[in-house]
């Protein structure tokens, strides 16, 4: 009995990170087809003529990032963790 409730607690728990994880999915398709799948998402071209590279950026190990509109994004890695990351600049 027991096998059977952790079983179906299991399923469940996977068809409802499922569900949540397609919005994501959609996002990632979007980016390698180049073009938007769903209303919901806004695809923009970001030009990366000029990668800006940093051995400790914001801590985060070495990055590799464009500036787009004061915005800083993209990837830093180091020893325990890769991150994909904006930043926004915010103004008064």
């Amino acid at each position: 009995m027991k096998r059977i409730i952790i079983t179906l607690s299991l399923f469940l728990f996977s068809v409802t990170c499922s569900a949540k994880n397609s919005v994501l999915t959609n996002i990632i398709k979007s980016c390698l087809y180049q073009k938007s799948l769903s209303e919901k998402i806004k695809y923009t071209i970001i030009k990366t003529d000029e990668v800006i590279t940093d051995d400790n950026y914001l801590s985060l190990g070495e990055a590799s990032y464009v500036d787009y509109k004061g915005n800083d994004i993209g990837y830093a890695e180091n020893k325990s963790k890769r991150v994909f990351f904006i930043t926004r600049m915010f103004s008064n």
